[in-house]
């Protein structure tokens, strides 16, 4: 049996600027469709969409994990993500962004973004 990860649906209090943040972070194009965000990229469809439009904030999910494969390319996006974070400082994205760090638990190498709707988003390198 073959089993492919369809769409991850994500709900936000500011759609907008999440799906800037991170189709930036993905380097993908992101798109308006009945009433939400698409981000298109290659291996995944995430589509983020308003709380205001669910009536509820418990459809967010506490974690979304991106996997790579070599420490280089963490660092490079830990880096894409500083000079997002710089690029738009006047935007009032009020994102907090860990160092890269070894979580003991894990093992892995990672670094976290932590959203404005309390949301982790964690990059790592695959073992």
């Amino acid at each position: 049996m073959n089993i492919q990860l369809g769409q991850i649906y994500c709900f936000s209090s500011n759609k907008e600027k999440l799906s800037q943040l991170i189709s930036y972070i993905l380097d993908c194009p992101s798109y308006f469709t009945d009433n939400m965000i698409v981000i298109d990229h290659p291996e995944l469809k995430l589509l983020i969409g308003d709380t205001e439009n669910t009536g509820t904030t418990d459809l967010m999910p506490g974690i979304i994990q991106f996997n790579v494969f070599k420490h280089d390319s963490l660092k490079e996006l830990w880096s894409k993500v500083q000079f997002f974070l710089y690029q738009n400082k006047d935007s009032h994205y009020q994102i907090l962004l860990s160092q890269i760090y070894l979580d003991k638990k894990t093992k892995l190498k990672l670094f976290k973004i932590n959203d404005f709707d309390n949301r982790d988003w964690v990059f790592s390198v695959c073992a």
